[in-house]
């Protein structure tokens, strides 16, 4: 279950539906969302947040957020450029473990800390100052 305080407006999260929604409003019991897709706001109250639910960081969504594949043969790195100097980095296709790579610094951040799509939204905010947006593609 997603945590409340671990969101912020403009985060991509599942519905009781399993259909994308953008985070449009927090109240404080509940979530008012957005369908992404037809850009139509749901008319009720807010969805309680128990009945929200994370996306997992897959390579589908990565592609969508403008990440690029590795050039290099039989590799499944996924990367994105921030700033200057400064990389997001998924080795191998593996999800559970994403490393942050500054000059020759690395940080790995592993599973229990980013590994759904509003957590890589809000690092990516706290790094650059700028939302993760999906491409338009």
């Amino acid at each position: 279950m997603i945590k409340a305080q671990d969101l912020r407006i403009g985060n991509l999260v599942y519905d009781e539906f399993n259909h994308v929604f953008k985070i449009k409003a927090l109240l404080p019991l509940s979530a008012r969302l957005c369908n992404v897709r037809k850009g139509v706001k749901r008319l009720d109250k807010g969805t309680p947040f128990k009945l929200i639910e994370p996306i997992a960081i897959t390579e589908d969504w990565l592609l969508k957020f403008g990440f690029s594949k590795s050039v290099r043969p039989n590799c499944n790195d996924i990367y994105k450029d921030l700033i200057a100097r400064m990389i997001l980095w998924f080795n191998e296709g593996n999800y559970a473990e994403m490393d942050l790579i500054q000059d020759d610094k690395w940080i790995s951040f592993k599973h229990s800390h980013i590994s759904y799509v509003h957590q890589l939204q809000n690092l990516y905010y706290c790094l650059i100052g700028e939302e993760l947006c999906l491409n338009s593609k």
